[in-house]
């Protein structure tokens, strides 16, 4: 048996919003249309695509429909950012107070997702955006974190309410 493969890397790919859009895989109003990932956007992709397949059931104490936050904290850990904590001190938050967290954690709300940025659908579910219109994020019936959509086919499932991408400044 030969070498182990290298984690594949951060590319950003040169694709402009306007033909996400004509695929409808993009539902934000963009506005750079090739942005450029931040050192922090960079770090939380990575741990994203290494992480793809960890275990996330019972991850954080999280019950089941609520683990997609528990894996974006784990990849926020990993990334070697700080999670946002429950008033206990636990990392575990349901969408909505984890949604809430964002904006005093030092993201923002973008309308120009790049590779990293963490998406939210309707405050229904959550995962980190890989780019080229495609977010990973929890398999709530496989228990872990390896699903691959576009946000937009993911939001279906989820009530079909606004996608927010929120970005680390």
């Amino acid at each position: 048996m030969g070498p182990a493969s290298p984690a594949p890397t951060l590319s950003v790919e040169p694709t402009s919003c306007s033909s996400l859009k004509d695929r409808g895989k993009l539902t934000s109003n963009c506005g750079n249309p090739n942005p450029t990932p931040t050192p922090y956007a960079r770090r939380i992709y990575n741990a994203a695509v290494k992480d793809k397949g960890m275990s996330d059931r019972n991850l954080y104490g999280a019950p089941y429909r609520e683990e997609c936050v528990a894996a974006v904290q784990q990849v926020l850990a990993d990334a070697g950012l700080s999670q946002m904590l429950n008033s206990a001190g636990n990392p575990y938050l349901d969408v909505d107070d984890f949604v809430s967290a964002l904006s005093t954690s030092g993201y923002s709300e973008t309308s120009s997702p790049v590779p990293g940025d963490i998406v939210d659908l309707s405050g229904q579910h959550v995962g980190i955006y890989l780019g080229g219109g495609e977010m990973l994020s929890n398999g709530s019936t496989s228990g872990l974190f390896d699903w691959e959509d576009s946000p937009a086919n993911e939001n279906a499932s989820e009530g079909n309410g606004p996608i927010t991408y929120y970005h680390h400044n």
